[in-house]
């Protein structure tokens, strides 16, 4: 989902074409410390903190909750003493 790159090579080695996701809203990272801490460096930090990082800290979250609900009730076993 970034707007650089070749794309992926889904199908190789049977097929050499390469494929790209239609919305690419994740900025390509610059190569080197020089261009990482840029401008554009932080362009790309920031683009991912809201297209990778928030979106999978909200998904954690719900499957947390999720899973808190469906065991909170469940009977608690214990292993009796020899």
């Amino acid at each position: 989902m970034t707007d650089g790159g070749l794309g992926i090579a889904l199908f190789s080695p049977f097929d050499s074409h390469r494929y790209f996701f239609p919305w690419t809203p994740i900025v390509v990272s610059p190569i080197g410390l020089r261009g990482f801490f840029s401008q554009w460096g932080l362009e790309v930090m920031i683009s991912e903190v809201i297209y990778v990082w928030v979106p999978l800290l909200i998904c954690l979250f719900a499957f947390r909750m999720i899973i808190r609900k469906f065991y909170r009730h469940a009977p608690i076993t214990t292993v009796p003493d020899k």
